[in-house]
């Protein structure tokens, strides 16, 4: 296969003639400062991923952003839950309610919640905003690492329409897109878009039940409407996505028979199940043992209202309103074995409202201002874990559920001021000042072994009044080069470890309410045009340090949440995009992060300093450590090139993405490291009279093997759980528009 791609690849580029004249690169505009600006002069590190390059990638969720996307990593986990993404090697996932990632995620301007709430699903996308470092000052709360902004197609004033189908061979995968969008009357546009989706093969082989795991099953609808009438424009937009998952199916990617031999069930039903079924511990496993298969149904809606009206003055008057509502039922076979020791079932109700209003100062002159006001309202109910056997009736091991109820209110006023001194210099400042409150309440009662107990009702809350802020200057020493400098405060506010291993059920409640993570972020950035707009370059140097980092990291059971006293992460990014010739197109984006622990006392440890007794009173010292699941350097290279077959249009895509070596586990421990790899993917397609495009794709073309997540295995000391990525997919897709 890789020598065939090759082959088909060179005998393309080498014996076409090519298509397009030399041109400049498309002009990008990004919504970074809460206006529409030209990339090239906005002071902030953004990554601008267009509907085009996504599809070009095969990228269709939030997780698939790290395989292009330097600086971001994504950790999965036994459930969407505890998934997430990470920006400069900041991020977090656990167990929690009441607990927020440092990175978050919008949707046309509207937050979407902690959690798997935020892993979305891209369709009928017009653009994906990465913005690194702390956001706060004009994006809410808990963006201290940065933000992942993405935007729908709006209905547009002509008629349109548009028919996607792509199948992949070796996951038996078919999706489907649609879009119509046109006028509906005068005033008054409408689009509509859908998605189904469907990967019936899983890659994880269940050799028990003869069946595979990680199958995915969606589908979604999108209905949008865009009026205006002279100064008035109002933009509603509605949205429904349905999973049914079978996840999240992890192998045995280690197991330390040393600390193995210490634990009764690792040693009575771990290793010799493992050896029965000849299963070889490590990153390459893909089979499984378990004898039941997990499941996922996810419903999630929301909607966004925009409404704004342009004074007379020029001055905007804008509204922002945002409702969310997600639930989740999921099942998961704990103990990974064909005995029924322990299965988990979660479920979850997130309602989530939003409200902003925004007042914007007309563009183009020497002063540019937003002023605005937020409030934000979650409440995260019927949030319920059960342990047991895995039929959830008790059995010979019982069974023991954790119910709780996580309320967050959070109201802010903002705004952000921008002057222009001349040509060359410009100076801003932007400040937030906000108000948090968080309010948990729970019970645990139940008789499973490993949590025997009935516990009264548990609350917990916290308050906080903060701000942040930002402030920079800019210089453009020549027209097309700006350059800039800036120093940020960020904010995460207060969260509440709910996790099923925490003190919060068993009478401490309050010692589980974690306090707000703060982080000041230097940077400096280079944007620059040259060899008349053919070549773009864009490099950012950054320091940061978080206080009371909000840490996650393995223990016993689950993950657990600490103040991680304090975190520095600094680096560099650069992205470079360019023309080199006729017809082609070469886009590269590097990262170097050096992310590592200051000061962490407390740590949780390691199983095999537990079972050796060298775990220190109050867990391990990690100060002076690499943070987990950061990788050092990352890169990704993508060159396109356009030819002619003919009367028709055709392209070849060549895309390589290298991630440095990891851990996982937020105890660093060894066992839960990853590799350095590099995932390849090609597309090669034709195109007709620009509306009829055919192409065939290979991603992941080499089948290189890697994981996306290790960690302890619940209850079995010395043994590991890895969730693998995806391996090799070849197909084709086929796209028609008017």
């Amino acid at each position: 296969m890789r020598k065939k791609l090759i082959q088909v690849l060179g005998l393309i580029l080498a014996s076409s003639p090519v298509l397009a004249k030399e041109s400049a690169l498309e002009e990008i505009v990004v919504t970074a400062q809460k206006r529409e600006q030209n990339i090239m002069d906005v002071p902030v590190a953004v990554s601008v991923l267009t509907n085009e390059s996504l599809e070009a990638s095969g990228v269709t969720e939030v997780r698939d952003l790290a395989i292009i996307s330097p600086s971001i990593n994504y950790q999965s986990g036994v459930s969407s839950s505890n998934q997430n993404i990470r920006i400069r090697g900041v991020g977090g996932g656990a167990f929690a309610s009441g607990f927020e990632s440092s990175v978050g995620t919008m949707i046309d301007g509207v937050v979407t919640g902690p959690g798997g709430a935020s892993l979305s699903e891209f369709w009928d996308v017009d653009r994906v905003e990465v913005l690194r470092g702390p956001q706060g000052t004009l994006f809410g709360k808990n963006t201290s690492a940065g933000i992942v902004n993405i935007y729908s197609k709006r209905p547009t004033r002509e008629f349109e329409a548009e028919a996607k189908m792509r199948w992949g061979d070796d996951y038996d995968e078919l999706r489907f897109e649609g879009m119509v969008s046109g006028p509906l009357s005068e005033n008054l546009a409408g689009r509509f878009a859908g998605f189904w989706y469907d990967q019936d093969e899983g890659n994880v082989d269940n050799i028990v039940l003869n069946d595979t795991e990680n199958r995915k099953e969606r589908w979604g609808a999108r209905f949008s409407t865009a009026y205006e009438n002279g100064p008035l424009s109002v933009n509603l937009s509605l949205s429904y996505v349905e999973q049914d998952n079978t996840c999240c199916a992890r192998v045995f990617a280690a197991i330390d028979e040393d600390v193995a031999a210490t634990s009764a069930l690792s040693s009575l039903f771990v290793i010799p199940l493992v050896n029965a079924y000849n299963l070889t511990p490590g990153h390459k496993g893909r089979k499984i043992i378990q004898d039941h298969i997990n499941y996922e149904n996810v419903e999630n809606f929301y909607g966004v209202l925009e409404v704004s009206y342009e004074l007379e003055s020029g001055h905007i008057i804008k509204s922002i309103t945002g409702y969310k509502d997600w639930d989740q039922d999921e099942f998961n076979d704990v103990d990974v074995l064909p005995v029924d020791i322990i299965g988990g079932r979660v479920f979850h109700t997130l309602d989530l409202f939003t409200q902003e209003i925004q007042l914007l100062s007309p563009a183009g002159n020497n002063l540019e201002y937003v002023l605005g006001l937020y409030y934000y309202d979650s409440k995260n109910t019927d949030n319920t874990f059960l342990f047991g056997g895995t039929t959830l009736t008790g059995g010979i091991f019982g069974s023991t559920g954790w119910d709780s109820t996580v309320n967050t209110e959070n109201m802010a006023v903002f705004g952000h001021v921008t002057y222009k001194f001349n040509e060359q210099w410009s100076a801003y400042l932007g400040g937030r000042f906000l108000s948090e409150d968080i309010d948990a309440r729970g019970v645990r009662e139940g008789n499973f072994f490993a949590f025997p107990g009935v516990f009264a009702s548990a609350s917990a809350s916290g308050s906080d009044d903060d701000w942040v802020g930002t402030a920079g200057v800019k210089f453009y020493p020549r027209e097309e080069t700006m350059l800039y400098a800036s120093v940020s405060r960020g904010y995460k506010g207060s969260a509440i470890d709910t996790t099923i291993g925490s003190t919060f059920f068993t009478g401490n409640p309050e010692s589980t309410v974690l306090n707000p993570e703060t982080v000041i972020n230097y940077e400096l950035g280079l944007r620059t045009s040259m060899f008349d707009g053919r070549l773009s370059l864009s490099a950012t140097a950054f320091m940061s340090e978080f206080e009371d980092f909000q840490a996650t990291a393995f223990l016993d059971t689950s993950y657990v949440l600490r103040n991680a006293g304090t975190l520095e992460s600094n680096g560099f990014e650069l992205e470079a995009s360019a023309i080199p010739w006729e017809g082609g197109r070469l886009i590269f984006n590097m990262a170097y992060i050096d992310a590592t622990f200051d000061e962490y006392k407390g740590a949780p440890c390691q199983a095999a300093q537990v079972a050796s007794g060298a775990c220190p009173v109050g867990g391990q010292d990690l100060s002076g450590q690499q943070l987990n699941n950061s990788s050092e350097w990352q890169y990704t290279v993508n060159l396109k090139q356009e030819f002619t077959l003919g009367e028709m249009q055709a392209f070849a895509i060549a895309e390589y993405a290298w991630r440095d070596d990891v851990i996982f586990d937020g105890d660093l421990d060894p066992n839960t490291a990853q590799d350095a790899y590099g995932i390849a993917n090609f597309r090669l397609g034709i195109t007709a009279k620009e509306k009829y495009e055919f192409s065939i794709f290979a991603r992941n073309a080499f089948d290189e093997e890697y994981m996306v997540q290790i960690s302890d295995a619940p209850l079995y000391s010395g043994v590991y759980g890895g969730y693998p990525g995806l391996g090799r997919s070849v197909g084709i897709e086929l796209r028609m528009s008017y």
